[in-house]
């Protein structure tokens, strides 16, 4: 039947449209790619990669990961877990015990490797949202982490942000107690942000404080208050602007948004709705989800939806049958189920549709960089491009390479490069800004 081949066709773009770090169909189209351990298997590479990148900020050793990964069964997830979690035990005792005899600088070093392989650890487990596993790995990344900057200067200090009815956790940056232009930084789909440290050292050297934060779907506050994804992500950034303009150091009239990935559309939605975002940079996102595939498959978002509510069954049946023998389809379905809190493969793409900057993309009035990487393109059939289209705010574009060793997805791989450029454009950006500023 049509509808079932839509469907199934269409899982492959969406999969990998949504997912936080998956450019999983992308590696299959780029011919040049080269395997650096699981030779048959590219999603595990791919995230090994993500882990090995962090290295640049010592929240990894090289040859630490090339010794775990070798150890694990190519495409077995708990092969992955039972790897990653016995290096991040290792080094979890290598930091206890260098704190327990004064050796502070070696402590903060495992410490934040400890916690970077525990997070690793997890990241397949979620076929089961109750495998206990989740939350103890997911707990001792970030003690970790929180021992590890304990033992820092400039200081990095953990916050709770007020949000609805609980709180949301936050680290705050300080480059120094001066008040300075602060980014607020975060993460996406399958993200934490513990993660976010390189991206904000990087920042805090250029004179930035760096507020990163874990919104509903994200992190602990999935794992520990199980509050899912939601579309409407100004609710959250209202809630997260209200709290950190009332810090002394925070210059509230430089407020810069980053999202990263699935960031790349939940940080756009935020700035929609609050004008206090002086900046904007988005790097992998999109416009419309369910929108963009459909009209991948020629139809319309509307006729794809009404496909999956008439057919329901027939597409959970299919989801599944693939999900036994497609890693990819595996991976995205146990993980968004799991963070969009979706009992079905079929309620999980319902709620997907929810997730558009249509109606949302003239309200910002934010000045606008929108990255994309060369790599994705196939993929996200110029998702970002779609983006900067769509607004009408003052806005670049920024393309990162293969030839420059940067055209992955959210450039994984290249942070030092991409954060050069970003925050070298941020720097100029921020200076016109202030000269026009002190002009009038």
């Amino acid at each position: 039947m049509k509808y079932i081949r839509i469907i199934i066709t269409s899982l492959i773009f969406l999969l990998i449209l949504i997912s936080s770090y998956g450019l999983y169909k992308n590696f299959y189209i780029n011919t040049k790619y080269k395997s650096v351990v699981f030779h048959d298997n590219i999603h595990f590479d791919f995230q090994f990669l993500r882990t090995l990148s962090l290295s640049v900020c010592q929240m990894a050793d090289i040859n630490e990961c090339f010794a775990t990964a070798r150890q694990i069964e190519s495409g077995n997830f708990e092969s992955w877990y039972d790897q990653w979690y016995a290096t991040a035990q290792r080094i979890h005792t290598t930091a206890t015990q260098a704190l327990e005899n004064g050796h502070t600088i070696s402590a903060q070093s495992a410490f934040l490797r400890a916690s970077n392989y525990y997070r690793t650890s997890e990241f397949y487990l979620h076929s089961n949202p109750h495998d206990p596993r989740i939350r103890e790995a997911s707990q001792k990344s970030h003690i970790c982490f929180t021992q590890a900057i304990a033992l820092m200067k400039p200081y990095i200090i953990p916050v709770k942000i007020p949000y609805e009815s609980t709180t949301l956790p936050g680290y705050f940056y300080m480059v120094d107690n001066k008040k300075r232009p602060t980014i607020i930084m975060q993460t996406g789909l399958d993200g934490t942000q513990e993660e976010l440290y390189c991206y904000a050292q990087e920042a805090i050297k250029r004179g930035y404080h760096v507020l990163t934060f874990e919104g509903p779907g994200q992190g602990y506050v999935l794992r520990e208050q199980g509050i899912p994804f939601r579309p409407d992500w100004e609710v959250v950034i209202r809630s997260v602007v209200d709290f950190i303009i009332t810090r002394t150091e925070v210059d509230s009239s430089q407020l810069i948004l980053y999202g990263l990935s699935l960031g790349g559309y939940l940080t756009p939605r935020g700035a929609s709705g609050d004008n206090r975002i002086k900046i904007l940079i988005t790097n992998g996102g999109f416009y419309d989800l369910v929108a963009a595939q459909a009209t991948f498959e020629g139809t319309t978002k509307n006729a794809f939806i009404e496909d999956i509510k008439k057919n329901e069954i027939t597409f959970d049946q299919t989801i599944q049958k693939k999900m036994k023998s497609n890693l990819a389809i595996k991976f995205f379905f146990e993980h968004g189920m799991f963070s969009f809190d979706a009992k079905t493969p079929s309620e999980l793409m319902l709620k997907c549709a929810a997730y558009t900057l249509e109606n949302h993309a003239h309200l910002i009035k934010s000045i606008t960089l929108i990255v994309d990487a060369e790599k994705e393109k196939p993929v996200f059939q110029g998702q970002a491009q779609h983006i900067y289209n769509h607004l009408t705010c003052p806005k670049t574009y920024m393309l990162f390479t293969d030839s420059e060793a940067a055209g992955f997805h959210c450039q994984i791989g290249a942070l030092l490069f991409s954060t050069q450029r970003i925050f070298d454009w941020l720097d100029q950006t921020l200076a016109a800004t202030s000269s026009k500023i002190s002009l009038n």
